[in-house]
């Protein structure tokens, strides 16, 4: 479905040229999550995690999770790559608000990987690929950090 719709965005994209951003969102040391919390606990930080960034995305985007931790975003009509550094860094920071499941009072953080369409490639996979790239690298330099691909500069919000 997320290739799906990034195909189908870039295809019209060719026409109306528009801009897109897409953005991985991954949470931080979640091996350690599942670890200290149960499962139902887990599932639950998850969702509130997705519900947190709702509200960030508009309604031309897309939102889903892409795998356990990683979350895909992709802003539609990001001319400007400061729009979309606000955009990450808002989300960045309603994601370290405190989360409450059960007992458990939790201060988690996220790193962030963008690419750009079609500055950083015309090809979806690339696009993913190098969203992917840019989460590896923020995560191996520490937490609530977001880079672009096209810069790999790490940036802290």
């Amino acid at each position: 479905m997320v290739f799906d719709r990034l195909k189908e965005l870039i295809k019209s994209g060719h026409k109306k040229k528009p801009s897109l951003a897409i953005v991985f969102l991954g949470i931080d040391h979640f091996e350690r999550l599942q670890k200290q919390l149960e499962k139902d606990e887990i599932n639950s930080l998850v969702n509130m995690f997705s519900q947190r960034i709702l509200p960030y995305v508009e309604r031309n985007d897309f939102f889903a999770r892409y795998e356990k931790e990683t979350f895909i975003i992709i802003f539609r009509q990001q001319d400007k790559e400061s729009t979309t550094l606000y955009r990450v860094n808002q989300l960045l920071k309603e994601i370290t608000r405190t989360f409450v499941i059960g007992e458990h009072r939790l201060d988690i953080s996220a790193c962030a990987g963008i690419s750009r369409y079609p500055e950083d490639s015309n090809n979806w996979s690339e696009l993913i690929t190098q969203a992917e790239t840019a989460l590896a690298k923020t995560r191996k330099k520490g937490s609530n950090l977001f880079a672009y691909y096209h810069k790999i500069s790490i940036k802290k919000h």
